[in-house]
Formats: structure tokens, sequence, C-alpha cells
């Protein structure tokens, strides 16, 4: 979908901030709160923004362990779940922070993980590779802490992508 400016901007402003009011936007924007809401309203309906989410601080709420876990799905899986049974599954599991299918030689599937303490997370994991061993192998797993993690925002690459910007050479030599 293409974006005209003032849609891009009220997206960019949602993005920084998905609690900000109409009224605020349009300040900012220099057109209408009606305007703004007919904006957000087609963002919405188009299926651009699907929800507000809120910043969570995982340290403070006791999540200090992660696992990208990389599962090679074996036939077994498929002949026994589809497509909307795999969802469903996915998102009964409650450590998993994101997951996705991937196209390689492997693996075919990944996710992260959070976790309270190494303990629980290695209990996981253990737990996982049983209940699984039929349908899943358990191909790599890197782990971190929470203080060992250097960005969690996708604010900036929205901006980017929004913004048409070029790519920048930020780590290449010039």
């Amino acid at each position: 979908m293409d974006l005209n400016n003032n849609e891009k901007g009220v997206l960019k402003l949602l993005v920084a901030d998905g609690r900000i009011s109409d009224k605020y936007i349009s300040k900012k924007l220099k057109i209408s709160a009606q305007a703004v809401g007919k904006i957000r309203k087609r963002l919405e309906n188009e299926g651009i923004i699907k929800g507000y989410c809120t910043e969570i601080d995982f340290k403070k709420l006791g999540i200090n362990s992660f696992a990208i876990i990389y599962f090679d799905l074996l036939q077994g899986f498929w002949n026994k779940y589809n497509k909307e049974d795999y969802h469903h599954l996915v998102d009964k599991m409650p450590h998993m922070i994101f997951s996705a299918s991937l196209l390689g030689a492997d693996y075919n599937f990944v996710a992260l993980e959070g976790f309270r303490s190494v303990q629980e997370m290695e209990e996981h994991i253990n737990q996982t590779r049983i209940n699984l061993m039929e349908f899943a192998k358990v191909v790599k797993i890197e782990t971190f802490f929470i203080d060992s993690l250097i960005k969690w925002n996708p604010k900036h690459l929205i901006d980017f992508i929004i913004s048409d910007k070029k790519i920048p050479a930020l780590f290449c030599k010039v």
C-alpha cells in the first residue's frame, strides 16, 4: 500500500507512541484532528495497524534469559498438524516471543523465547526436546541475557521503510 505524506506522518508518530492523541498528532502534522482520526481508522482497516502495544521492561518483570532455538520440524509434524493447528499450537506456548518458518538446509523453524532464569530455560528446552522428539529436532540454541540486549525496537525500521530512505552505510567503508 502506498502511503501519502500525512499517512506516513501519522504512522511514524503512532509507532513512536501508540498512546498519542489525534489532537497532538494534528498539531505536529498541521492537519485537523478529524483528518488524523480518518487516517488512523484507514490504517487500522487496511491492516497496517493491527493493534497498539505496550513497551515492557523485561528485566523489571524478572525475564532475564533468552534462547533463540532453531528447529528442524520433521515430516511427522506436518502429517499431524495443518497450518492452522500449527499457528494455534505456537500461540499457546507461553515462553515464545516470536517464531518464524525458515527456508534452510539445517533447520526450518526458529523461536525466540524468554525465561526468568537459566534453570527455567534449561528445564523448558529439555522438556521441549522430549515432547517434540517424534516431530522436531532441536538443531541449535543460542542464549543471551537481558543485560546483553542491545536493541529491541522496530521503530527505526518502520521509520526507515515509510520514509523511503536509502540504506545507510553505517558499517561500510566509504
